[in-house]
């Protein structure tokens, strides 16, 4: 994948994206900004819809690691709990 596919007008349209889109029932964007290498999440969205998003964020990052050219999602709830996963 290269850096335009990670243009979020595009990461929308990607299928690790639809498919939390799916899980959580949202239609409008998820993804609100992509400032390298920081992807932000629309968290209107998530209220709206009274998501936990906490649980958006793990859903997302998860979807996200499984992309190529992503080498680590980390959702911002987890630091905030002092935990990430990694891929050493």
């Amino acid at each position: 994948m290269n850096a335009a596919a990670l243009d979020p007008k595009r990461l929308e349209k990607q299928p690790a994206i639809v498919a939390v889109k799916k899980r959580f029932g949202i239609a409008d964007d998820l993804i609100q900004a992509f400032f390298p290498p920081y992807i932000y999440v629309n968290h209107n969205v998530q209220r709206e819809r009274g998501q936990n998003p906490i649980e958006v964020q793990r859903a997302a990052s998860d979807e996200l690691n499984k992309m190529d050219g992503v080498w680590l999602a980390v959702p911002s709830g987890n630091l905030d709990e002092d935990r990430f996963r990694t891929r050493l």
